[in-house]
């Protein structure tokens, strides 16, 4: 039977591979996908990582991840996480996903040591839907003492903090009359919105929203297709009914 596989030759493995394939351009290997390889501990990493996907594995543990000071992207969704440890050292990260885990108090998510995370915009311990939840998600003080503590945090389980949503919406409100008069000849709505909801579609681009703003565009286009479609109904039965009033006069 063959043994585990060695995953720190793996991660070695790979970014020779990039190297070889782009020698006066190291830097380019900045992500890496290590979902689904069973994993049970983390693997010593390359520092200059900037995005991490160690999905689906065994981790029950984050210790490992010390010293990658330019790791932007953390997913752990899918493992068997009891408790977040070793974070601080990651001044750069901005999105942490964890759905699918087993962290059931805000004790075991860190909230004073995700605190001590600057850049950290988003945060996801179940989807927006609510599926994969870790059990912390279901106590009722749980959003609140979150966005009380993590002071500057965004997204939470990919809904915007109430200010941040307040604030687009009160922009919002001189764009809605505009937006009411769309024709079928202006299928592209997002001309009307205000000029920050530009950033507020793509600044989470990577955690999970990455399709919000194309899918405007063809919500805008569909919608002008089946106008058109209408139109063109419209014509045949009105040439239908015509033909019905003459076949009646004869």
């Amino acid at each position: 039977m063959p043994g585990r596989p060695n995953f720190n030759a793996i991660v070695k493995q790979t970014s020779q591979k990039a190297l070889e394939a782009n020698p006066r351009e190291v830097e380019a290997f900045t992500k890496l996908n290590l979902c689904n390889r069973g994993l049970v501990i983390i693997p010593r990493l390359e520092a200059n990582l900037v995005e991490i996907d160690l999905s689906g594995n065994g981790l029950v543990r984050t210790t490992g991840l010390a010293n990658l000071h330019h790791l932007q992207k953390l997913v752990l969704t899918s493992n068997h996480i009891t408790e977040l440890q070793d974070l601080t050292g990651l001044p750069a990260l901005q999105h942490l996903l964890l759905q699918g885990n087993f962290l059931c108090t805000l004790q075991d998510v860190g909230l004073h040591m995700l605190a001590q995370l600057p850049q950290l915009q988003s945060l996801y311990l179940q989807n927006s839907d609510t599926s994969q939840p870790n059990p912390v998600c279901s106590r009722p003080e749980y959003k609140s003492v979150v966005l009380t503590t993590l002071t500057h945090l965004r997204n939470l389980d990919g809904e915007r903090r109430p200010s941040c949503r307040d604030e687009l919406a009160s922009k919002a409100d001189d764009s809605l009359p505009n937006i009411t008069k769309l024709s079928s000849d202006e299928a592209d709505i997002t001309k009307f919105l205000p000029s920050e909801w530009d950033a507020w579609l793509a600044e989470d681009a990577d955690v999970g929203t990455q399709h919000a703003h194309s899918d405007l565009h063809q919500a805008g286009a569909a919608t002008a297709k089946a106008l058109d479609e209408c139109n063109v109904l419209s014509g045949s039965l009105k040439d239908e009914l015509a033909k019905v009033d003459r076949l009646l006069k004869q």
